[in-house]
């Protein structure tokens, strides 16, 4: 009787242990599918931000060049297009 008990209590562990390492593989996986998951959102966030500030700091050259061909004075370019004055200087001698 006593051997039945044991072996019913080692079969019971055994049962317990593998649902252990189941459990903590399954747990592991899911954990990495949702990392990933999170981590491309974060890269496509961080991504557009990034495209975004790098379009608008492209249209302000883009438009300081214009008025530098205008002839308007740098520190009207400046007050118009956010740009410090030193920019648009080294700006305006790229562009001759």
């Amino acid at each position: 009787m006593i051997t039945r008990i044991n072996k019913a209590k080692d079969i019971n562990d055994a049962v317990i242990s593998s649902a252990k390492v189941e459990g903590f593989d399954y747990g592991h996986e899911e954990g990495l599918r949702k990392g990933r998951k999170e981590g491309q959102a974060e890269g496509r966030k961080e991504g557009h931000k990034e495209g975004h500030k790098e379009g608008k700091a492209e249209g302000e050259r883009k438009i300081a060049l214009n008025l530098l061909e205008m002839g308007l004075p740098i520190e009207k370019i400046s007050e118009a297009t956010g740009l410090e004055v030193e920019i648009l200087q080294q700006l305006k001698s790229e562009k001759t």
